[in-house]
């Protein structure tokens, strides 16, 4: 009879350990007001602690949003025909590598775009590419005038 019961109190303890080490590994809820920022997003605010320690919890303001670098010729959105490099061309929905080497050969061979319709000039550019990109894409003449952007 005691030995019964004790192995009862074994199977509970068991189960209830094996429950408290599953809860123990889900993630928790973070308080209001407060989100953990990971390494990349802010540098300055990690602080070395024991292998495995939880991120330090930070408090946020009322609409603080980590800051995102981008790369120059992202930097309003639109990608400038006259000085993006083929990686940047090839970001453009539609266009891969082949089609980022003609822009290229093209702006050397031609000289530098005047305006965002010059690139139907492209072989491989046709009407519904460049209606799909033309938002995406600027032409900066140089010398500038005014404010040297005309966008499509």
């Amino acid at each position: 009879m005691i030995v019964s019961f004790l192995i009862k109190c074994a199977m509970v303890a068991l189960t209830m350990g094996v429950i408290f080490w599953i809860g123990w590994t889900l993630p928790q809820p973070e308080p209001d007001g407060v989100r953990v920022l990971p390494d990349e997003a802010a540098p300055a605010l990690h602080v070395e602690g024991p292998v495995g320690a939880a991120p330090i919890p930070v408090p946020i303001t009322e609409g603080a949003e980590p800051v995102k670098r981008t790369s120059p010729t992202k930097g309003v959105g639109k990608i400038d025909l006259n000085r993006a490099t083929e990686k940047d061309l090839e970001s453009l929905p539609g266009i891969g590598a082949v089609l980022a080497g003609r822009i290229m050969k093209y702006r050397q061979d031609v000289g530098p775009f005047s305006r965002v319709e010059d690139l139907r000039d492209v072989k491989g550019i046709g009407k519904k590419k460049f209606d799909r990109i033309k938002n995406l894409i600027q032409v900066t003449i140089w010398p500038p005038d005014g404010d040297g952007r005309v966008s499509a």
